[in-house]
This record gives C-alpha cells, structure tokens and sequence, in this order.
C-alpha cells in the first residue's frame, strides 16, 4: 500500500543503541534468554510492546503542564470523565494506574470461583487475573480473514448452555490473534446473545481507535468516534490500558454506562489504587491522557498508524515471512510455520524472537504456547498460533527502521532452519514469558557474525 504522509513532524529525538553483535551476546546472557530482561541499553529498534511506548504530542505535554494534583475532586479527573463520556458514552470512571489494575479491581470485585470468563480471546493479564480468583476462561474466536477478532457465535451459544458464565468480554481489537478487529455486526450479535441469557457484557478497550479505524473503513461507521461509540453503546463497561489508545506512557481506567456497581469497585479500588478522582494517576497524567484520547480518534493519525503496520508486513513478505494479516498495533510473524523444523513445545515464537535480537538488536515477543502458560490444572493451554510479535510504539519509529528490520529478517530468511529449539530452564507459575529463564537460546551462524 502506498503509506500516507505522517500527520506529524519530529519536536525532539532519543538516541538509538547501537550495540555490537559480543554485546548483544553478553547482554542476552544476563538476561536468561528472555528478552524482558534485556535492559533497553541493549536494544537497537524496540518492537517488543507497543504499550506505553509511544511519543507524547506537543498538546498533551502541554496539558501535562496544567495538570491538577488535588488528592480530591482533581480538575485533571473531571477533564479526563468528560473525554470518557464524549467519546464513548459512559458515565461513570474510576482511574487506575494501568489496564491490569483495572482488572485486579474488576476481577477482585466480580470474580468467583468455579466461575467462567468467555470471550473472543482475553489478553495474558486478563486470563491471569481471572485463574487467580478461580475462574475459568473460554475463548471462541474465528481468526480468519480481516476481521480475525470477532467471537463465533456458535461455540459462544454453546459454552453459554454449558453453565456457569458470569462475564462475556470483548477483547478489541484481539491481540492474541494478531491485532485483529471485531466487526460491529459481529458485536451487536453478542450483545443479542448476552441480553438472551442476562450476562453482562465488558470491552477490553485498549486498542479501541485501532478497532473503530478498521470498522470505520469497512462502512460501518460515518468516523472512527462514531464506531467507537457504537461499540461502547453495546456493553455494560468497559476497561483500559490508556498505554495503548491513550497515548500515554501510564494511566488506565475502568468505565461504567451507568452507577451501577460504581460503589463496590470503588471501595476495593481505594484500597489498592487510591482515592476514585485519581486512583492511582497523577493529575497531570490524567491530563495528557483527557487530549490523547481525541488525538487517537482522529482519522489522519489512525490512517498512517494502520499504514505502519501495513508498511512493515508487505517490507518482510518479500522474504516470503509468513505472516498473519496486518492489523492494528503489530506485524506477527507466523514463526511455527516458517520455522517448521520446530515444534509448539520448542516454543518456536521465542526462538524466533532471540534470533532477531541476536542477529540486529531488535526486540521483539512471543505470542504463542509460552505466552498461552497453563490451565487451573497445569496442563498447557493450546495456543492459537506460535507467532512472533512486532509491536509498532505510536509516532515513534521511522520508514527507516522498518527498512532495518526488513533487512534483519532477510538475513535470517538464508538461516532459518539453523535456529535452533529453547528449553525453560527456570518456569514461572504465571505469565511465565515475564519471568521464566532459558536453556539453548545462544545461536551465532556466519551469516551474522560480523554485523
């Protein structure tokens, strides 16, 4: 595709590491094999998260300025309401500090056990909270086509008959099978199946503009605001890491349509968050936050945002890369079928994953079977696919560094059956990719030696 002007020049730069290949080695020594653990000195292009890893624009710093830090009734909080209710319609916000303390609230508010969760496929941090109150989770995706994301609607209608479901969510768009949107159509059919069977219904808005850009251009909305909001209009609440769609570094909340449990989450919420008018922000974060979920609406950016992504699949398909269709947030790489001498349990993804950091400093993660952990019994949960992730920072990297992972990914297209299987060496009990270790991660082939 031919990628759009972006609708932003550059105000300030960072310095790029530039780190040898001995230390890339050294340093990926250190770190066990896990790349969470590299330190960002290390590191040349970061694709390795897309959350919290964007740029500010000159209004959000300058709201930043006039931030309000009031413990109580904070100007910041009423601005930030006010964005909330404009763009998405709900009433009612209580500010958390990032998405998984919106859930550890929810969860800890709502949750019990022996309980369900379905949904089209919950993020890692969702599925984490909700085992640890007991709860099982269920997902029934289609992950096919464009829109990847939507539920099939009747494996949803089945788990519903087999009992127990107190929460439908709709994750969007659906990181777990390549940042791909759910359709408003497919929505509103969930929403028709929830109100049938009296089950509440919960967005995971994280990637929400990036959703409403998708549905916007296929016709289903006169603008990304409008979709946005036709989609909020569908749930009971909704939460958000603002670290994504927000356009902020930190910040989260948790939104209601009406007061209807307002009470009961923000009595828990004060006690691991703070007070309901900041809950874990400061004022000037919920300031920049109040202006970057506009900017983040708006249709130049989330054109050249999409293009990003667009971009960077079509650079790594002239290598043959097998890939997931592009979508919102991130190019997955599809590393189980283009490293086929591996299996699930040699975790191909992170192989992946090392590889590209050994041969150009690139960090990138897995999202797949090591990612996926286990089930409330300890058996591993299947993965729906062993990709690796190319997680795109917004308004931060250039054509120029996508050409440069283009060029590492042709390197590796003449070695890949080289790359060789990880072992864990140390297992976490839970979202193992942060803190479990590995064994056989080391691999230096001639073809990168020098670089």
């Amino acid at each position: 595709m031919s990628l759009p002007i972006p609708p932003w020049r550059i105000k300030g730069v960072e310095p790029v590491p530039a780190p040898t290949s001995e230390e890339r080695v050294s340093a990926l020594e250190k770190a066990q094999g896990n790349l969470f653990h590299l330190p960002s000195h290390a590191v040349t292009v970061d694709l390795l998260t897309d959350s919290g890893t964007g740029a500010m624009s000159q209004s959000q710093w300058a709201a930043l300025m006039e931030g309000d830090e009031s413990y109580a009734g904070s100007r910041s909080f009423h601005q930030l309401e006010k964005s909330v209710r404009e763009i998405f319609g709900f009433h009612r916000i209580l500010p958390a500090h990032q998405g998984r303390a919106a859930e550890e609230i929810l969860f800890g508010t709502f949750g019990r056990k022996g309980g369900v969760v379905v949904s089209n496929h919950l993020f890692d941090t969702t599925t984490a909270h909700a085992h640890h109150v007991g709860m099982e989770t269920k997902a029934c995706v289609v992950q096919e086509g464009l829109w990847g994301g939507n539920f099939d609607l009747g494996l949803l209608e089945n788990q519903i008959r087999e009992g127990n479901v107190d929460l439908l969510v709709a994750t969007v768009t659906c990181n777990s099978t390549g940042g791909l949107p759910v359709s408003l159509k497919n929505l509103r059919a969930v929403y028709e199946i929830a109100r049938a069977h009296h089950i509440r219904l919960w967005v995971d808005m994280a990637r929400i503009a990036e959703n409403s850009y998708f549905q916007w251009k296929a016709g289903e909305g006169e603008s990304p605001l409008a979709c946005a909001k036709a989609t909020c209009d569908l749930m009971d609440g909704g939460w958000m890491s603002a670290k994504k769609d927000g356009l902020v570094n930190m910040g989260g909340f948790i939104a209601l349509r009406h007061g209807e449990h307002y009470e009961e989450l923000a009595e828990r919420g004060i006690l691991s968050e703070g007070f309901p008018t900041y809950g874990g922000m400061s004022g000037r974060g919920m300031a920049s936050l109040a202006v970057g979920l506009w900017e983040a609406m708006d249709e130049r950016y989330l054109t050249h945002r999409i293009g990003e992504v667009r971009d960077l699949h079509d650079r790594l398909a002239e290598w043959d890369v097998p890939m997931v269709s592009p979508g919102g947030h991130a190019v997955f790489v599809d590393a189980g079928a283009w490293l086929p001498h591996l299996k699930p349990t040699d975790f191909p993804g992170q192989s992946l994953a090392l590889a590209l950091y050994l041969v150009a400093g690139i960090r990138s993660s897995e999202i797949g079977s090591l990612l996926a952990g286990r089930d409330l019994s300890g058996e591993q949960i299947d993965a729906h696919g062993e990709y690796t992730r190319l997680a795109i920072p917004r308004r931060t990297y250039t054509a120029g560094h996508r050409y440069f992972v283009s060029e590492a990914f042709r390197i590796l297209a003449e070695c890949r059956e080289s790359i060789p299987p990880i072992l864990l060496a140390k297992e976490s009990p839970s979202l193992r990719h942060f803190q479990s270790t590995f064994e056989r991660f080391l691999w230096t082939p001639s073809q990168f030696a020098k670089n």
